[in-house]
């Protein structure tokens, strides 16, 4: 659960502006564009995101991407979730 909430903030703090809005990867859960998470700690996110989704109907997808460009975090994570 540790390694979860740490995963969130990562998500939080690692959001920000591309030159477009990143697509999701097949994963979808997993979408590691700044190339930040271990192979480990996909599998994790997979494995846990999927049973929760499964058990509660929420989703968790955890985003890094390389650069924040300028654009408030929020102004992208509301692009990110509306796309």
């Amino acid at each position: 659960m540790k390694k979860l909430c740490l995963l969130i903030l990562c998500f939080f703090s690692f959001i920000g502006r591309v030159n477009a809005i990143i697509k999701p990867t097949q994963d979808f859960y997993v979408n590691d564009y700044a190339n930040l998470l271990s192979e480990e700690t996909k599998d994790y996110i997979m494995k846990y995101s999927v049973s929760l989704e499964s058990k509660t109907g929420a989703q968790i997808v955890v985003v890094t991407v390389p650069s924040l460009n300028g654009k408030s975090l929020e102004e992208y994570a509301n692009e990110v979730f509306n796309s």
